[in-house]
C-alpha cells in the first residue's frame, strides 16, 4: 500500500525535463569548468598560442557556455508545467539582475578604490550561481 505524497514535498519532484536539463547542464558546466581550468594550465606553462588557433582556444570555453544556455532554452521547451517554467524564468532575472549588480558595484568600487580588475570570465559562473541559489529558493518559498 503506498501513502500519498505529502504537500510539503512535492516541490521536490524532479519532473523527466528538470532530470533532462540538469544532465545537459552538468556536462556543459563539466566541459566549461575542464577547458578553462586545462587552458590556463597551459597557459603557466608556457603555452601562448598564436594565431588562428589563440582564437580557437579562447572560444572553446564559450562553446561550453552556450551548450549551458542552450540547455536551459531547452529545459524550457520540454517543460509542461507552466508554474515551473515560470519559477525558471524568474531565476534566470534574479541571475541577471545578480551579476548586472556584482559588475556595476565592482566597477565602481575599481573606479574609486584601488582594488583588482574584474575579469569577465567569472562573469558565467556568477550567473549560474546567482541563478541557481534563486531558483532553489524560488521553489522552497513557493512549494
Amino acid at each position: 500500500m503506498s501513502c500519498p505524497q505529502s504537500r510539503s514535498q512535492s516541490w521536490l519532484q524532479k519532473t523527466p525535463a528538470i532530470r533532462r536539463y540538469t544532465f545537459r547542464i552538468s556536462w556543459a558546466i563539466f566541459a566549461f569548468v575542464v577547458l578553462s581550468l586545462g587552458l590556463s594550465y597551459w597557459s603557466f606553462h608556457g603555452f601562448h598560442p598564436r594565431g588562428i588557433f589563440a582564437y580557437f582556444f579562447a572560444v572553446l570555453p564559450a562553446i561550453a557556455i552556450i551548450s549551458a544556455l542552450v540547455s536551459g532554452g531547452m529545459y524550457l521547451s520540454e517543460e509542461t508545467d507552466e508554474f515551473q517554467r515560470h519559477l525558471f524564468v524568474q531565476s534566470i532575472l534574479w541571475g541577471v539582475g545578480g551579476i548586472m549588480v556584482l559588475t556595476s558595484v565592482w566597477g565602481w568600487l575599481q573606479l574609486y578604490i584601488n582594488i583588482s580588475h574584474f575579469f569577465t570570465i567569472w562573469t558565467f559562473p556568477f550567473f549560474l550561481v546567482f541563478q541557481s541559489v534563486s531558483w532553489q529558493v524560488l521553489r522552497w518559498r513557493n512549494r
